[in-house]
């Protein structure tokens, strides 16, 4: 399994190799960059959201947005705090001599928390709003590919990441509906 892993690790990272890629991919995983569109984005959510609650007192994207903030911190936190210190995999450049390493990293590789991240707010974005959750799925897999071809992960790495995610999404949102249900039945009763 460890041979296929690396296999595709090389494939993305060295045979997919040009120049376009090496200077749009550490762009692209580097979050940093992102944080004025991202916080735009949020921005523009929480000002419709407010609108909604207003016009037709329909909660829906507030309290999505409230449930994207907690996944991003359990799947951060469960990421980093637990999973990679108990499998503590060195990242592919610390152990493969011919990485085409294009950025920095630290800690340990799997999961990427990147990728958990992304996916945990996809799934749940996707449960809410689905033209919306598309998109954010194939952000989150850009996201993912750029960290393999960046050299700071293997492909299992953005892979258990995203699983990691994508159930700490459908975990939050489950929940979410579980209580809505018990809540509303407890006004009926």
């Amino acid at each position: 399994m460890f041979n296929l892993d690396i296999r595709f690790f090389s494939f993305i990272n060295q045979m997919l190799s040009n120049p376009f890629f090496d200077a749009v991919m550490p762009f692209i995983t580097d979050i940093s960059n992102w944080r004025i569109v991202i916080a735009a984005v949020w921005i523009g959510f929480f000002i419709k959201g407010i609108f909604e609650i207003r016009k037709n007192n329909d909660w829906r994207l507030c309290r999505m947005l409230v449930l994207c903030l907690i996944t991003v911190l359990l799947t951060d936190q469960i990421n980093n705090r637990l999973i990679k210190v108990i499998f503590k995999r060195p990242r592919p450049f610390e152990t493969l001599s011919t990485v085409h390493l294009l950025i920095n990293a630290g800690g340990f590789s799997f999961p990427s928390s990147h990728a958990a991240n992304f996916f945990g707010q996809a799934v749940l974005v996707f449960r809410h709003y689905r033209k919306a959750g598309w998109i954010m799925i194939i952000l989150a897999l850009i996201i993912c590919f750029s960290r393999v071809y960046t050299g700071v992960h293997y492909p299992s790495d953005v892979l258990g990441g995203a699983l990691v995610g994508a159930g700490i999404g459908y975990t939050v949102a489950f929940l979410k509906d579980r209580t809505i249900i018990f809540l509303k039945r407890g006004k009926n009763e």
